[in-house]
This record gives C-alpha cells, sequence and structure tokens, in this order.
C-alpha cells in the first residue's frame, strides 16, 4: 500500500506540531494555499487537541478545525492532501512526486550487490522488474553483466498493465533481447488482490471492521484464466500475488481452469505471499502443480499481528502461513522475501529467513509469542525452500540449487554450522566466502585460508 500523510499529523522532525488557530470568518482567509485532512491532527493546544483539518495560506497556518471549515478556504489554487492512496494508484502519485531515471535505478543496484553477495545471496527472483521501465531494468542487467559487475543470478518478471496488454507476449520479446549468462526474463507477474491492511485484500468472509466488505479482486476471475492461459500457451510461467483465502482460491480456479483449457499442466506457476490459505484449498498446489512461494518473516507474532488481526479475524491470522501443512500436502514450498517492499519486518538476508521458517518469531526474538508453532519447520526444510525448491520454482534445479557433480559452483561458506546453532541464532551466522559461477564475490575476511 502507498500512502500520503498516513498516521499523526504534528510539527517538528517526526511529528507536526500545529498552533495557532483563527475562523474561516477572518477577512486575512482567503483561499488557502494547502488543505490537510483525512488525518489524526494534534495540535499541542488544549482548547483543541485534536481536530479534523487545518490549513496554510502564506508562511502560516490560516485554519485549525473542521473539514466542513476547512473545505470552505479551497480555490483554485489549493493543494489538496486527502489521505491514503492504495495499490496500483500509489503509482500515479509516486511517478508525479518523484523522479528517477535509469542511471539512478543502476547505482542503487551495483551499491546493493555487495551486500546482497555478502548475505549469502547467488539467485533472486525479481517479481517487479522496472528501472524506470521494464526493459531499463533488463538493460542495467546487461550492462552489469557485461561490465562484469552482476555478482547473482537474476530471474526477471513482466507485469500486467491491465486492459488489452498481453504480459506473455511482451515477455517473449523481451527475451528474444535481453538474455545473457546471468539474467533472463523469466515470468508474467499477476496481481490478484492487493493486502489487508489496506482492507484490499480479497477474503472468503467480510471484513471485522467493514462487514459490508471482502475486499475485491484486482483482476476479474475470467480475465485471470485468460491470462494464465495465454501464458502457459507460450509456456511463460506466472508468478501470482494472492494474499486474501479468497484471492488465492480465485487464482487456484483461474489456474485450474487455464491448465485444462491448454492441456499446459507442466509450465510453472507460483503463488505469492499466500497469507491466509483456507484448509480446503491446502492439497490443491500439490494436485495443480503450484508453487506455493511464502514471505516467511511475515510468520512471525510481530507488532502488526493485532492491529490486522483487528481487520480479518484472529483465528484468520493464527492460521496464516500454513507451510508446513502445505508441504506434507505435497506442495513445493518456496520462500521469497518481497524485500523492499515487505510489512514490518523487511530484509532479503536469506539466513533471517531461515530462523524465521524455523522459529516463527522474528531474528534473535526469543521471547515473542510463537505464531502457531505446529507450521514451524525443521531447519533442513527450511533450508530446502530457500535452494532446490526455490531452483526448481525457476525450472533451474538441473544447473543450481544443491550442491552435486556438474552443477554451477554457486555456493556459500559459512563461519558456523547451521545444524549446531541455536535456532535463534541463526541469524547472526557470518557469511564467510560467497562464490556464484566459481568466482569468489564476496570474502569476509580476503587473504585468510
Amino acid at each position: 500500500m502507498n500512502s500520503l500523510l498516513r498516521g499523526t499529523l504534528l510539527v517538528g522532525s517526526a511529528l507536526i506540531v500545529l498552533t495557532a488557530c483563527t475562523s474561516p470568518d477572518d477577512e486575512s482567509a482567503d483561499s488557502a494555499d494547502f488543505l490537510f485532512y483525512s488525518s489524526h491532527i494534534y495540535t499541542v493546544t488544549r482548547e483543541s487537541p485534536r481536530v479534523d483539518a487545518v490549513a496554510v495560506t502564506g508562511d502560516r497556518i490560516s485554519y485549525v478545525g473542521s473539514r466542513a471549515g476547512a473545505e470552505s478556504l479551497v480555490g483554485p489554487n489549493t493543494r489538496e492532501l486527502l489521505g491514503t492512496v492504495r495499490e496500483g494508484a500509489g503509482n500515479i502519485v509516486r511517478n508525479a512526486v518523484l523522479s528517477f531515471d535509469r542511471g539512478s535505478y543502476k547505482r542503487a543496484l551495483e551499491r546493493w550487490l555487495p551486500n546482497a553477495a555478502a548475505a549469502g545471496l547467488t539467485t533472486v527472483y525479481d517479481a517487479g522488474a522496472s528501472a524506470p521501465t521494464e526493459e531499463d531494468a533488463y538493460q542495467i542487467l546487461a550492462e552489469l553483466e557485461q561490465e562484469g559487475k552482476l555478482t547473482l543470478r537474476v530471474f526477471g518478471s513482466v507485469g500486467y498493465q491491465f486492459g488489452d496488454d498481453e504480459p506473455a507476449a511482451r515477455l517473449l520479446d523481451l527475451k528474444s533481447r535481453f538474455t545473457g549468462s546471468y539474467f533472463r526474463p523469466y515470468a508474467v507477474k499477476l496481481y490478484a488482490d492487493g493486502v489487508p491492511e489496506g482492507h484490499t485484500a480479497y477474503l472468503l468472509t467480510p471484513y471485522l471492521d467493514r462487514p459490508e466488505s471482502t475486499g475485491e479482486p484486482m483482476i476479474a476471475p475470467d480475465r485471470m484464466a485468460e491470462l494464465i492461459g495465454s501464458a502457459f500457451a507460450r509456456d511463460v510461467p506466472v508468478h501470482i500475488h494472492a494474499i486474501g483465502d479468497g484471492a488465492i482460491r480465485m487464482t487456484l480456479d483461474a489456474i485450474e481452469l487455464a491448465r485444462n483449457s491448454t492441456g499446459k499442466h507442466e509450465v510453472a506457476a507460483a503463488i505469492a505471499h499466500m497469507d491466509f490459505v483456507h484448509s480446503v484449498d491446502i492439497p490443491r498446489f500439490a494436485e495443480l502443480g503450484v508453487v506455493a512461494q511464502t514471505s516467511i518473516q511475515w510468520a512471525a507474532q510481530d507488532p502488526s499481528y493485532e492491529n490486522i488481526g483487528a481487520f480479518v479475524g484472529m483465528q484468520r491470522m493464527h492460521d496464516a502461513y500454513p507451510v508446513k501443512s502445505l508441504i506434507e500436502a505435497g506442495a513445493l514450498q518456496t520462500f521469497g522475501a518481497d524485500w523492499p517492499a515487505a510489512a514490518y519486518f523487511s530484509t532479503y538476508k536469506p539466513l533471517n529467513l531461515l530462523e524465521a521458517a524455523v522459529t516463527r518469531q522474528l531474528p534473535g526474538a526469543v521471547e515473542m509469542p510463537v505464531r502457531n508453532p505446529r507450521e514451524r519447520l525443521e531447519l533442513s526444510d527450511a533450508i530446502a525452500g530457500m535452494t532446490i525448491r526455490a531452483a526448481m520454482q525457476l525450472n533451474a534445479d538441473g544447473q543450481i540449487g544443491s550442491i552435486q557433480a556438474g552443477k554451477k559452483a554457486d555456493l556459500i561458506v559459512l563461519e558456523r554450522n547451521l545444524f549446531e546453532v541455536p535456532a535463534h541464532e541463526i541469524h547472526d551466522v557470518r557469511v564467510l566466502m560467497t562464490l556464484m559461477d566459481g568466482r569468489i564475490v564476496h570474502e569476509a575476511d580476503p587473504g585468510l585460508q
């Protein structure tokens, strides 16, 4: 979710403190330059500590009070900050406010690559390739590979632009022009729904605080099946964001319809995040050959747990991320970070994710309540979810994902044996060396034997 003016409006470094107060009848207040509302405004005054709206004219606060009063100050040049924009609408605001050229993205990626290598990353799937366009993203990867600076393998994506867009056709075009030794466009990315924080995740039953709403799909079910079928017909994998149990079921239905209509039962399909999987749908992942890809660091009972539970229900929160149940039902379960967009705890580091899969707690948080202990994984299963099973998701398990003679030399050397480390210390284990394609891309202590 993207937002404007979220939370409390105060003045100063972190909060805007508002003083002074005038009436809209004041002759000096003809029309305001800025109006602020749809937020919690704390004025730090005894008379009216909390108000609904604030107006600014020139270098002064010209009105503090009700929204109706502020709206009387709207003029032709007044700029109004109305609260939040959600999902795709956020891109409109972001593009209007922020401007990044391809060079900015390239420099940012160059700065991050050593951090990725130090964390032990040798391969990533990028579920949102744009820098600022998809073609720019692949051009950057091509340049970095040519310059010898690309230190991990990148499987990229092409996103659905809505309307009559045919993302599978665009992916094949980009793949024909931008495929290197270490990067390639791989899958079509679709969004079945949004997120529960914004009440845009699509649920099977209504939100507790909005009983008239279950959220709604971001793509109509018939269009979803059509897009997946178009990708399958071209042997293009799909990767679909689905968080709500309604969105997950709708996506499984669409994949089933697309598989049956095209006869393509082997083309890769993954559902990403899949927070709230209904128990009835757990066996369907294996039956339909759908990868269950979970942002496992969200499976901790972090500070967002109670907040989101107030929207979707605490039982739904408790049952979320049923990764062990999916594995037991035969699903191919993998893990992803959703970095840098991920909820309360944002991380790209594999050891953080491994620890979360084993403990169902935040890294190092020994005292944190365990979220649904029944779904904790053994370390071997957690490692497989980030290595060989992830390689299988990318149809690359013949080359990477396990240590076998003949496979690519993508290896990491750790300071300690993870199978002998207390679970809550996994995230602290140092990566001493990272090899990608047989070349050292990270050394913690260069020169040591």
